[in-house]
This record gives C-alpha cells, sequence and structure tokens, in this order.
C-alpha cells in the first residue's frame, strides 16, 4: 500500500514539475476519450435496437427476396395464414399494415389517415396521420410494448377498437382521460380508444402512433371483417413470425422455396422467393426496400468506430512522442534511481501509473464535456443519446482508460526504464531521444488526419453535386400540398380555385413527387415483349398540367389534353378491382428504349399494364402512346432513370392521387401561402393542411450522406486538433532544448527569419511527408465511396491542392508560434547560464 502510495505521489509531482507537457497531454486524451465516449454510445444504441423484447432471438421477419440482389421487406397479406398452416416451426404470426413505407434515403408516403376528435361544441381536433399500425390480436404475444392503460388481451379483438400512445393521447385529448373516447378515420369509421400504450422505445427499427385491429381496416376498406386475405400483393403486409427455437429459421428457409410453388404461379414462385430475416439484424443489416421506417447503416458504424479508435490512439502518440522527447530531461532521475538500487521493473511501473494519473483526469473531464456536447451530437445525429447507466457501458467506458493507459504509458516506461545508468550519470545522452520513433508517429497521425480531411472535403462537394444537380423539371417555386384520401373528391374545385389566383401560375395533381418518389411497377405487356421475363415498369399517375407545370421537355407527340379523350373508359374486375380501356399513355425516354423504340417510333404504340396473381387480374389498364417526354429523374440521383410510364390520374381514386402540386409567382410566397390555406379551407373545411416545398423535399432525402459528411467533418477537425497539440508540444520541447543554439546563432548575425525557417523546417517535411502518403489513400478510399452514386462529383486537381495547403499552413501556423517565440528571444537570456 504504502509502495502504491509513493508510486501516485512521485507521479503527481510529475504532473506539477511538467505542467505545461502534462496540460497538453490531458486536453488530447480529454478529447479523445470524448470522442470514443460519443461513438461508443452512438454504436450501443444502434446495436441495440429491437433487443428489448423479451423473445428477440426468437422473432423473425418474412420478406422477399427478387432476382439481382433486390429484396423486398414486405408481403402480401396472405402470407401470415401461409406460413401458419405450412410451417410447425411457427408458434405465433403477427403481419402489420401501415400507411407509410420507406425507401432507402427518404419517408415515402404512400397514403395517410384522416383522424379528427371532436370536442363537443368546440372545433375539431384534426391531423393527417402517417404512424398508423393494423394488426393482429397476437401482436403483444410476440412484442413487448409496455401498457399505460388498458388490458393486452382484449385491445385489439373487435372492429373499431384503437390504442394511442401517450404523446398522441396527449396531442388529442391533453389532459383528459383517452379511454374511451371516439376518433374517426377518414371522417366516416369511428374508433373507440381502448388502452395508452407507452410511445414506441427510439431503439425500435418500427414506430407507431396508433394501434389498431386488422377487423377495423377491413371495415375502412369497406371489406367484411370476416373476409381473407388470399392476395400476394395487397394488402402489404410486414409479417412476423415468432419460432419454437432460432435455429428453426434455418430449416423453414430451405424449405420456403419449394413451399411457395405450392401456392403461386411457377414464374412468380421463382421471382418471389419468401426468407426469415432476423429481428435484431433488420436496423443495422438490411438492405431491402419498403421498410416501415428507414434503417441503419453497419457501414456508418464501422466507420464511425475506426474513427473513434483513431482519434484515441493519436492522443496516446501524442503522450509516447512528448514522454520520449523529454526522456533526456529525466535521464539523470531515472540514472539515480537505478545507481541507488532502483529495479527497471519498478521504474516502468512507476511510468505507468503517471500515464495512468493523467488518463484519469483526462476521463473525468471527457465525462463532463460529452453531457455538454450531447444535444449537439444528438441535433447532428438524429440521435437519442445519453450517457449510460448499465454496467455495459461503464465497463467499456473504465476500458478504453486501462487500454489508453497501457497504450499511452507502454513505450515511455519500457524506453526510459532501460537507460544505463553509468552513460546517463557521465553525461551520455541517448541518440536522438527516439526521435525516429517520433518523426514516424508525427507522420501517422498527420496521415490520418489528411485522410480524414480530403475525406470530408469530397462528401461536402458531393452532397453539394446532388443537391444542385438539374433533375429535369422546375422544382423552385413549387409548393406541394398533401391531398389525403379524404379530400381527394374535391380536388378539382381546390384547382379551379386556386388557379384564380394571379400569383399562382398552374396547379397540377400527382401520385408521387418528381424527384423522390418513382412510382409504383406493374407488369407491361409491348409489342415484341418476352412474357417469360415477367417484365416490370415504373407507373405514376399526373393530372393534365403536369409536365408544362415542370417544364419537362416533350420530345415526340404530344401531352395529355382535355380535348381527347386520354382518360379512357373504367370499369371492375370481379366488381372490385379497376380496369381501364382505352386510357393513354405518356412515356420517358428511358421506358422507349425499355420497349425497343426510338421516341418517334415509340408513339401510336399499345400498352397494356396489369397486376395479376396465380394468373387472375387485380388491375389492366390498356392504352396507346401519345407522347415522349426527355428524361428526368423522377427519383433521387442514388438511383439512375427509372423507365416510367404516365397516367392520367382519376383523382376519385385516392391511390392515384397524393399530391397537388401548385407553381407560385416570384415575389411574397407568405401572402401566397396565405391565400393557399384560405382556398384549402374554403373546399376542405378543417382537413389538415400540409405542405412543403418541392425543393427542399428533394434536398432533405440526402440527409444520410449530409450527416455521413458532417460526422467525418467532425472528427477530421478532431483529429487534426490532436495531431496539432502533439506538434505543438514536440516543437515547443524541440525550442527548449536548442535555445542555447539559438542565442549563439543569433549572436554570430543570424536573422530571426533564418531561425524560424530552421526550427520549422523538419515538422513542415514529415507533415509534407504525411500529404503525400495521405491524398492517395483519401482518393481511394473516396472513390470506392463515390462509385455507388450513378452520379457524382469528380475529384479535381484544385481539390487536392486545397486540402494540402490548409494541412501545411495549420501545421505551420502550430509550429511558427514557438518559432517566433525562440527566434525573438534575447540571446543574452538564452546564454546567461553558460
Amino acid at each position: 500500500m504504502i509502495m502504491i502510495k509513493n508510486y501516485v505521489l512521485v507521479a503527481w509531482r510529475s504532473f506539477l514539475r511538467q505542467r505545461e507537457y502534462s496540460v497538453l497531454n490531458v486536453v488530447g486524451l480529454t478529447i479523445g476519450f470524448t470522442s470514443c465516449m460519443i461513438i461508443m454510445l452512438y454504436v450501443i444504441n444502434e446495436r441495440s435496437f429491437d433487443r428489448f423484447h423479451s423473445k428477440a432471438d426468437r422473432i423473425f421477419r418474412v420478406v422477399q427476396q427478387l432476382p439481382a440482389n433486390q429484396g423486398w421487406a414486405w408481403t402480401g397479406g396472405v402470407m401470415p395464414s401461409l406460413v401458419k398452416s405450412e410451417f410447425k416451426e411457427v408458434k405465433k404470426v403477427v403481419s402489420i399494415h401501415c400507411a407509410t413505407s420507406w425507401n432507402a434515403k427518404r419517408a415515402n408516403a404512400q397514403s395517410y389517415t384522416y383522424v379528427s376528435y371532436e370536442k363537443g361544441n368546440q372545433e375539431a381536433v384534426a391531423f393527417e396521420e402517417a404512424r398508423i399500425f393494423y394488426t393482429d390480436p397476437e401482436f403483444f404475444d410476440v412484442f413487448d410494448f409496455a401498457f399505460v392503460k388498458g388490458s393486452p388481451g382484449t385491445a385489439l379483438k373487435e372492429s373499431g377498437q384503437v390504442l394511442i400512445t401517450e404523446s398522441t393521447a396527449k396531442r388529442y385529448f391533453g389532459s383528459e382521460d383517452p379511454i374511451g373516447k371516439t376518433l374517426k378515420l377518414d371522417n366516416f369509421l369511428p374508433v373507440t380508444v381502448t388502452g395508452v400504450l407507452k410511445d414506441v422505445p427510439y431503439n425500435s427499427h418500427f414506430r407507431f402512433d396508433f394501434l389498431c385491429s386488422f377487423a377495423t381496416f377491413k371495415a375502412l376498406q369497406k371489406m367484411p371483417t370476416t373476409a381473407e386475405f388470399t392476395s400476394h400483393w395487397w394488402p402489404v403486409v410486414w409479417t412476423y413470425v415468432l419460432l419454437d427455437e432460432p435455429g428453426s429459421a434455418e430449416k423453414i428457409n430451405a424449405a420456403f422455396p419449394e413451399v411457395i410453388r405450392k401456392h403461386r404461379s411457377a414464374e412468380e414462385a421463382k421471382l418471389f422467393v419468401p426468407h426469415l430475416q432476423p429481428l435484431t439484424s433488420i436496423h443495422l443489416f438490411s438492405d431491402l426496400q419498403n421498410e416501415i421506417n428507414p434503417n441503419g447503416s453497419i457501414t456508418n458504424v464501422y466507420i464511425f468506430t475506426t474513427v473513434a479508435v483513431f482519434s484515441l490512439v493519436l492522443a496516446c502518440i501524442n503522450f509516447m512522442n512528448l514522454a520520449t522527447a523529454r526522456a533526456v530531461k529525466r535521464a539523470k532521475e531515472i540514472g539515480l534511481r537505478k545507481s541507488i538500487g532502483g529495479q527497471r521493473k519498478q521504474i516502468a511501473v512507476q511510468f505507468f501509473y503517471e500515464s495512468a494519473l493523467l488518463n484519469v483526469m483526462a476521463f473525468a473531464f471527457a465525462i463532463v464535456l460529452t453531457e455538454i456536447l450531447l444535444p449537439l451530437v444528438n441535433l447532428l445525429l438524429h440521435q437519442q443519446l445519453a450517457l449510460g447507466d448499465g454496467l455495459l457501458w461503464w465497463g467499456m467506458a473504465a476500458g478504453i482508460v486501462v487500454v489508453s493507459t497501457l497504450l499511452s504509458g507502454s513505450y515511455p516506461a519500457l524506453y526510459l526504464s532501460s537507460m544505463k545508468p553509468s552513460e546517463v550519470l557521465k553525461g551520455v545522452q541517448l541518440q536522438g531521444g527516439g526521435a525516429g520513433l517520433r518523426r514516424g508517429l508525427v507522420v501517422f497521425q498527420f496521415v490520418l488526419s489528411v485522410t480524414l480531411l480530403f475525406c470530408t472535403a469530397v462528401a461536402w462537394f458531393q452532397v453539394n453535386f446532388l443537391k444542385g444537380s438539374n433533375l429535369g423539371f422546375e422544382q423552385h417555386r413549387v409548393v406541394a400540398v398533401r391531398t389525403g384520401p379524404s379530400v381527394t373528391d374535391r380536388y378539382a374545385v381546390l384547382r379551379d380555385k386556386l388557379l384564380q389566383d394571379k400569383n399562382i401560375e398552374s396547379v397540377t395533381g400527382v401520385s408521387d413527387l418528381p424527384g423522390i418518389d418513382p412510382g409504383w411497377g406493374p407488369q407491361v405487356e409491348f409489342e415484341g415483349y418476352n412474357p417469360q421475363e415477367f417484365p416490370f415498369i415504373f407507373q405514376q399517375f399526373v393530372d393534365y398540367d403536369f409536365f408544362s407545370t415542370l417544364n419537362i421537355s416533350l420530345l415526340e407527340g404530344r401531352t395529355f389534353s382535355r380535348e381527347f379523350s386520354d382518360e379512357g373508359k373504367s370499369s371492375l374486375l370481379r366488381n372490385q378491382f379497376p380496369a381501364h380501356e382505352g386510357r393513354n399513355f405518356v412515356i420517358n425516354e428511358s421506358a422507349a428504349r425499355f420497349f425497343g423504340k426510338t421516341p418517334a417510333a415509340a408513339i401510336g404504340m399499345p400498352l397494356r399494364l396489369f397486376t395479376e396473381e396465380n394468373g387472375e387480374l387485380f388491375s389492366e389498364t390498356k392504352g396507346m402512346v401519345v407522347g415522349v417526354v426527355k428524361d428526368f429523374h423522377t427519383a433521387d440521383l442514388h438511383s439512375p432513370i427509372r423507365p416510367t410510364v404516365f397516367t392520367l390520374l382519376n383523382p376519385n381514386e385516392n391511390a392515384e392521387l397524393s399530391y397537388a402540386l401548385i407553381k407560385i409567382a416570384p415575389g411574397n410566397f407568405s401572402s401566397t401561402l396565405d391565400a393557399i390555406k384560405k382556398s384549402w379551407r374554403d373546399v376542405n373545411g378543417n382537413a389538415a393542411f400540409e405542405f412543403s416545398f418541392l425543393d427542399e423535399d428533394i434536398n432533405k432525402q440526402y440527409w444520410q450522406d449530409q450527416q455521413l459528411g458532417d460526422v467525418v467533418g467532425v472528427f477530421a477537425g478532431i483529429t487534426l486538433l490532436i495531431s496539432c497539440l502533439g506538434l505543438f508540444g514536440l516543437s515547443a520541447y524541440t525550442t527548449e532544448v536548442r535555445t542555447k543554439e539559438i542565442g549563439v546563432r543569433k549572436v554570430l548575425g543570424a536573422s530571426e527569419q533564418s531561425i524560424v525557417r530552421l526550427l520549422s523546417r523538419e515538422y513542415l517535411a514529415l507533415v509534407t511527408w504525411a500529404i503525400v502518403i495521405a491524398l492517395p489513400l483519401g482518393w481511394w478510399i473516396m472513390t470506392q465511396w463515390l462509385a455507388k452514386f450513378p452520379y457524382h462529383t469528380s475529384m479535381k486537381i484544385g481539390l487536392f491542392i486545397s486540402v494540402s495547403a490548409l494541412a501545411v499552413g495549420i501545421a505551420l501556423v502550430t509550429v511558427s508560434f514557438q518559432s517566433i517565440k525562440a527566434a525573438t528571444l534575447n540571446p543574452v537570456k538564452a546564454l546567461r547560464n553558460e
């Protein structure tokens, strides 16, 4: 115990004696620890998704694998009954239908539900809701979501029952007790609140505000509540199974291809192969289309983890650099201790204690700094991170401190304890004091810093390239107003009223936002097609003035016109499903190429768009191509332009109309928006008015790319700061040990400029070598990253020059501070002790 006390006491005295260098080490380690802890919180949170369910290891999702490594997260409504009847290993099946699905980058709402609550004589509370789930009564047998009020056994058994979350209850009912209150869905279907759930945890791969029974969904669709779903296409559901044991999933996946052949046609069974996906792998490892919520990225987890490790390693390198650089200063201390019997082991342990003291101090400061920075980090990462209070988090934090102590203290302890007392006490200095190692570590530090700096610059240029690219249509001054299923039948009235305003140039309706939503994919039949290839094409529904409103160029033929009968004639298949005859089409250039035609040759070409299952039609549209428009981006720039067929929409069909696009004249946007809202109220009453600017919606798609660039940029700054701290300490030490040399040079006539060059030259040379290594490394890394974008920026020579100049400039400022200080020192003070 006395020995430990002595070690600590000596370590503290060493800290006070070398206060300047100790503070530099503590600051560097604090920054490294803070980076590590924040990213550790992020990684723990990302890896915790869906693990709060008690049966998480036995819950799997049924997904569909498509050709060309594509896949869908959803299945048709028949899948739950299919897996339950075919696999005895399945103990429970739960399916979920919701109004919103997601593509890989952005929320892509397919439909919203209008929900209202009438407070007696007061104005009704109403919202367009996307996070409404319809599910089975067994939902709570599979998933663990906590009840505040109500019972899981009876809450979803009947039609007209709904569970809501605490925040939703507050939004609609305020402080009132919600149990027994009545909400209305789409202005006609009443549902009674039978329970209140705690808000869905952030680390769930799906989140909802309302939970209704499937019987309620059937009533909303005006179906018998006892009807069974028999389609592999409709309704779109996310199907989850609870297995008897986790290992059963492998057996079921092996059997699925044969099982599905019993239930689907040979072509469909070959193209759409179901398999089980573990619940706990969905958030980070799923790359499927049409997720319920946007998922995380395991690549980002790997990148952030790597950066955190590097930032801590850089801080440890600073410690080693400064400790070995000051070896000569402590040489006599070590020689004296050895000459009076001190063992190498004891001296090494002493240096580890000094390392531990600085690391513990840095860790304490890092805890405080992390708590201060977390709100900003959550804003940057769109997370809800908080300092952990569990054993895992504190265990990992303690592990980081131990690793850092051993890493930063190992080389100084082994190096300094190896000094021979006979040479030290005779005044024989160690050759260079580890100068070669110090130079190598400085180069390593700046290689990492410059590489991250280069990657940040490329990411910034790429995001700005995506946001600034010409998408082939007019996206500015266009307001997108969500129509919602409850107001689509009044769209024509709204359009005509809006066009009376002189500040509104045009109005059109769409099923999908241009530049964001590619549309849906029916099968297509055309001249010369091979039915064995099961061809699909993208389809969008647009109003008459769509192409003129967005200034989309017409190549051949014409666009839709009220002078022609482009809408065709409508009927029903089996008295239920839509069919259209003579409903003409406009296609894009890519579609013409898909059909093997030139734009001119495509005019007049007959097309048939349809969906079928096991030979039975569920939709059918026949018509001919009347126009070909120039290619424009129907979806974001993460995907190439898709072959697309445009059909004149029928606003009375809810599935076809999702938005009204309003192009407004330049000027006072605020007053025009007020006028649009007034027109909306006049036509649609209290229906929720939700709008956005199209160009802003398009730019929001790249938030993940922006986020990655921002995070890498922050850590590029952090690693550069840590590297500069080390460079500052080393230059300060170099200046200190060469003070008398500088005095002699000045006495002999050396100018201040020449002394600054002398002291700065060595470290600037090291930084230059680091740049030579870092730029090719950064180019290779970002070449791989940019390859995933069909459209991307180029890495021009100016970028390499700019990054190099910035790195050299920062290093020069760091080193020059000490160099100028030494060069301007009075030589009399430098030589007075000689």
